[in-house]
């Protein structure tokens, strides 16, 4: 008996977490389906993206996975991974100054746009892979990046920096710590 137990849980399990598209979510007479997108027009990353785990009202379509820089005296390069519930921009490293060269998302070349002041991409739903370079005469002082990035890597002069420096406002110090000036000085 607690075999067919643990197999009904199973598959109510199996059934109550897969994900649905926002018409499967939205049941309506059939009258009214012709309706559905015009009333859910505006409305989808409501449906498709998940609420902040500490905000619920705020949501969050933009899951930014792991970057990876690369800084050495005259270039830098970096390599972002993410997924998107629902279309939405992506922040690149870089801002204004610092602007990201031969960007590609999935192995294409990709056109970027200015928002806020930092380089963003306008992306699909999906997973992501984005690559891009930098160029500077000197290493600067900071790049930016998404705070709300979840894994993050920095080799500077091809040393890695095992607790670099970043602070709430997604600032990655390229010369703070003994460890960054070091690599830095090499």
């Amino acid at each position: 008996m607690s075999g067919k137990c643990l197999f009904l849980f199973l598959i109510f399990s199996i059934l109550a977490f897969t994900p649905v598209s926002a018409a499967e979510k939205f049941q309506a007479p059939e009258p009214l389906k012709p309706w559905v997108d015009w009333v859910l027009h505006d409305h989808q990353e409501e449906l498709l993206c998940s609420a902040n785990y500490d905000n619920p009202g705020k949501i969050r379509c933009d899951w930014p996975t792991s970057l990876d820089l690369e800084i050495s005296a005259g270039r830098g390069s970096f390599r972002q991974s993410g997924h998107l519930q629902y279309q939405s921009w992506i922040q690149l490293p870089g801002n204004e100054r610092i602007w990201p060269e031969k960007v590609t998302v999935n192995s294409k070349p990709a056109l970027m746009l200015m928002r806020h002041g930092l380089p963003h991409l306008r992306l699909e739903t999906g997973d992501y892979r984005i690559n891009g370079s930098f160029r500077w005469k000197s290493v600067p002082e900071f790049l930016q990046i998404d705070p709300a990035t979840g894994l993050f890597t920095l080799r500077i002069n091809n040393k890695p920096i095992e607790f670099p420096s970043v602070d709430q406002a997604g600032r990655v110090w390229l010369h703070a710590g003994k460890q960054a000036e070091k690599a830095i000085e090499d």
